[in-house]
């Protein structure tokens, strides 16, 4: 048997790779960081660069196994986004190289920052930061917006859906 009817076949490594990523995203969101109360935790920053690199990692990992993580939901998508995995990885890029465009934000440097429920960061010089759910957090960097529920963890879901045959 041959040709696409094939599922692709994940090495051990990666299989180890997506099960660190999976228990570390799940042990983090068990803390309770994420809470509306912890949002101005000190740590509570390190946990979502945390989450987005691990999220990062099993998004591209499910897309090279054949399966995109592709909704558009409650996303503001810049010119070279097209779904849920462009903006994540773009997000996760600006946690971690702080030099990249995509921290900029109407010529300005523009790094994290949250917002619990609905309210507004800014709307000076066509700039528009706003949070539009009472139920959720949203992040902000650069111009990029990701919500906790409706973006990170509906994500972080359907990627563990995705990965499941391919990492047991």
């Amino acid at each position: 048997m041959g040709g696409s009817d094939e599922k692709p076949v994940m090495g051990a490594v990666h299989k180890l790779d997506c099960k660190a990523d999976i228990d570390r995203v799940e042990a983090l969101l068990k803390t309770g960081i994420f809470s509306s109360k912890r949002a101005d935790d000190p740590l509570h920053q390190a946990a979502f660069t945390e989450i987005m690199i691990h999220l990062r990692d099993l998004l591209v990992k499910a897309e090279t196994y054949g399966v995109r993580v592709i909704f558009t939901e409650y996303l503001d998508l810049g010119p070279d986004q097209t779904d849920v995995t462009d903006v994540i990885c773009a997000v996760r890029d600006c946690c971690c190289q702080t030099d990249t465009d995509d921290h900029r934000l109407s010529g300005d440097h523009a790094s994290y920052d949250c917002i619990v429920g609905i309210g507004t960061l800014t709307k000076d010089d066509g700039v528009e930061l706003e949070s539009e759910y009472q139920d959720d957090i949203a992040y902000f960097y650069g111009g990029h917006r990701l919500y906790l529920r409706r973006n990170m963890l509906k994500s972080f879901e359907r990627v563990k859906y995705i990965l499941a045959p391919l990492i047991e």
